[in-house]
């Protein structure tokens, strides 16, 4: 029996959830006669997650909170343009009662047992050595029983065994809203290093807070806040009064868990099960969790103490008594067992530890207190701050070296966000922002504020983002870019450490551009580009691959172009895809409509331009359209004109600097198409076109000078701009035919007698 005859679903309807790699599908098992969900991935999400890596990892695993995994099959199809196409599927226990966010709204009396589910289930996953990394409210899915509903944990695809390297990228894996600081910095607040298995519990903390409030903890994008904002506000302080609202049990759990130093936060899932379940928990103490004084220590049990206790440790701490320094709700630290106590020990014996660790944790406050007021909080646990950005950056360095820009933009922007002194991750980042790597999409804006700090720290790299901002007429960034260094300050700098930047394949690779297109003060020199560019697009450099294409295709070397062009498309660079994707016009549309769609969900400004056209005109367009699988691809669709879809890209495309939208939104704003009437503004496009070099728009802004259409009336002015397009047109003619615009516009130009 092959996979469609036992397993039958329909992709539209049976459709029960997707997510960033995968869709998953209801479906009937006909060999067993029971419900399952199939969770399908295809080659390309695949190269990112592993379906068959995720469940070899959990498969054998038998709890009644984690979802069952029964088993996966490997698949193989064609494409609607005859290309194999693999896919992963999962088949899995079916949890028919949905995410448990949905489920709380409708059913708010059965929060704190799905609560405590969750816990049991994580308990079980870090017995196993099995960090989830990525628990949110979606992860948790709810089953619905005869005995009532039951929480699920659900999506091991990052999770990690304890026994593997914990890198600062593997750590910087999750979603932002629930990742806990170690996962931006280890050293800093990770144990030894190290993420453990006590980040789970920091973000089942966030999830227990949206679901009793409805209101995420530290913001979240889908309501505005920037990546940058939220990491911001994790690795910020925490609000001691920010718990109030939570009922208890759960206010204790939050007291606990939210504490940024994995040190001190809560380490085991059992301690937060015996909070909510209001028990008492004996276990052995956490080897990596060292309390603050090393004799509290020695002890081979940990007490953790029932809700009451803590009510009279309070109590007995609310004297005049200096406090244990932990500001960020952190637990106090645990006391030593003599031999003889007793688990069951009466209420009496309880009162009497209670008083006894009063006393220790107040001497453990003056000692350590006095000690972080002589030595500073860094001392506490040994090493400095700065080593461990230092440390950050190499390793993030490494991983844009490899092409892993991903990981290396949230470790650069951690470290830049710790104070890195050196500048290089303000400078990696700013060429990052600008190119659009590892990022949702290209940021002027980002780019300049970080290439200014990278410059001032001297560095080449932060040189040539600022000068490749300085030769482009952006408008979203005009009122900044006047106030930062020139481009000659920024060739100057590039000059000075041109030996020791080129060293590097980047380097190498950005130094090869310059030649190639004289930037700045630079005279364009192929000759010595070319092997620059060569040698660092060999080593991986997907920038120098671009920059070589383009080099070739210049030089007429079509063939070479389109190789190294590809090899930096597959990296997904917003300019390799736009410019590979116009070079496949004619021969594959879908592919080519593809890779302009990509181009522009990263803004690249020509990919908007093209889209703005072609829905101002009407024509074939990018859309995703669903395949048998449940899947989706694009493919070419026309359409009929949009002029409001068309407006929108059009604005895009000109506030980051496409010199042709400028043009076309300058008569957009002349005409009053977009039913307003803007002299001034269709000046400023028009004159940010024209300074780009843009042919019509050099005549267009002449023609607004000498009639002072939205600025002084100037003949001077006006003839200057003639001048400069009668120019233009000349050098034109001597390359190539001139359309018939062109030539209407040259005839036009030689009755003015220049």
């Amino acid at each position: 029996m092959n996979f469609k005859e036992r397993y039958q679903y329909h992709p539209e309807k049976d459709l029960i959830g997707k997510g960033g790699f995968s869709r998953v599908f209801k479906a009937h098992d006909t060999l067993l006669q029971r419900d399952v969900a199939l969770k399908v991935f295809s080659t390309t999400a695949a190269e990112k997650y592993d379906l068959v890596h995720e469940i070899r990892r959990v498969i054998a695993f038998d709890h009644p909170n984690l979802c069952r995994y029964y088993d996966v099959e490997l698949l193989e199809g064609k494409t609607a343009l005859g290309e194999v196409e693999s896919f992963q599927v999962g088949i899995m226990e079916l949890l028919d009662g949905g995410e448990i966010r949905s489920y709380l709204r409708a059913n708010p009396q059965h929060t704190h047992k799905l609560l405590e589910d969750v816990l049991h289930g994580l308990a079980y996953l870090h017995e196993h050595g099995i960090i989830h990394r990525d628990l949110k409210p979606q992860n948790i899915l709810i089953k619905l029983t005869s005995k009532g509903p039951v929480a699920k944990i659900t999506d091991f695809g990052i999770s990690k065994s304890l026994d593997t390297e914990h890198s600062a990228s593997s750590a910087l894996m999750g979603t932002i809203e629930y990742m806990a600081p170690e996962q931006f910095n280890p050293n800093k607040y990770g144990i030894d290093g190290k993420i453990t298995t006590n980040l789970d519990l920091w973000s089942y903390a966030l999830l227990t807070y949206e679901l009793l409030t409805g209101k995420h903890f530290f913001g979240s994008r889908s309501n505005g806040d920037s990546s940058e904002q939220l990491m911001s506000s994790i690795l910020g302080d925490i609000d001691p009064n920010a718990f109030d609202e939570i009922p208890q049990p759960f206010r204790d759990v939050m007291k606990v868990t939210l504490v940024k130093d994995a040190r001190l936060r809560a380490q085991k899932a059992e301690e937060l099960i015996a909070i909510v379940s209001e028990k008492e928990f004996i276990a052995n103490p956490t080897p990596q969790a060292k309390p603050l004084g090393e004799a509290l220590a020695e002890s081979p049990e940990t007490q953790f103490l029932p809700k009451d206790f803590k009510q009279e440790t309070k109590s007995a701490e609310a004297k005049p008594e200096p406090k244990a320094p932990n500001k960020e709700g952190g637990f106090s630290p645990p006391t030593p067992k003599s031999s003889e106590t007793n688990p069951s020990s009466n209420t009496n014996s309880n009162s009497k530890t209670t008083r006894i660790l009063a006393i220790s944790a107040g001497l453990i406050a003056v000692l350590v207190g006095g000690f972080l007021f002589i030595k500073g909080p860094s001392s506490l646990f040994g090493g400095s701050d700065q080593v461990s950005i230092d440390q950050i950056v190499t390793r993030a360095t490494l991983d844009f070296e490899n092409g892993n820009f991903e990981a290396s933009f949230a470790a650069l922007d951690s470290a830049y966000k710790e104070g890195d002194s050196s500048g290089t991750s303000a400078s990696y980042l700013s060429l990052m922002h600008f190119y659009g790597l590892g990022v949702d999409s290209i940021s002027y804006p980002e780019a300049l504020q970080l290439a200014n700090i990278g410059f001032q720290k001297g560095n080449p790299l932060a040189a040539f983002t600022l000068a490749m901002l300085q030769n482009s007429v952006i408008p979203c960034i005009q009122d900044q870019l006047s106030k930062a260094p020139s481009i000659e300050a920024c060739m100057n700098l590039i000059q000075e450490n041109q030996d020791e930047w080129t060293n590097s394949d980047l380097g190498k690779g950005r130094m090869g551009f310059i030649l190639s297109t004289g930037l700045g003060t630079f005279d364009v020199d192929w000759e010595q580009a070319e092997p620059m560019l060569s040698e660092a697009a060999k080593h991986g450099d997907i920038l120098a691959q671009h920059d070589l294409g383009m080099l070739l295709l210049y030089q007429r070397d079509t063939a070479k172009a389109m190789e190294w062009l590809e090899k930096s498309s597959k990296a997904n660079l917003p300019q390799a895809n736009f410019q590979l994707g116009s070079m496949l016009e004619n021969d594959n549309p879908d592919l080519y409509l593809g890779l302009v769609a990509k181009a522009s969900e990263s803004r690249h400004p020509q990919a908007d331009a093209f889209l703005a056209n072609r829905y101002e005109r009407g024509g074939l367009v990018p859309v995703m359209s669903p395949k048998k699988s449940g899947a989706t691809r694009t493919v070419a669709q026309y359409v009929e004109p949009n002029h409001e879809q068309a407006n929108q890209y059009l604005r895009r495309a000109a506030n980051n600097g496409n010199a042709e939208s400028q043009f076309y939104l300058s008569l957009c704003l002349l005409n009053g198409c977009e039913g307003e009437i803007n002299q001034e503004k269709a000046f400023y496009f028009c004159k940010c076109a024209s300074d780009q070099g843009y042919l019509f728009a050099m005549y267009n802004l002449g023609v607004m000078y000498e009639e002072g259409t939205g600025v002084a009336q100037s003949q001077t002015l006006a003839r200057a701009q003639f001048q400069r397009a009668y120019d233009r047109i000349q050098g034109v003619a001597e390359f190539q035919m001139l359309t018939a615009a062109e030539r209407n516009l040259l005839q036009k130009l030689e009755s003015m007698n220049l």
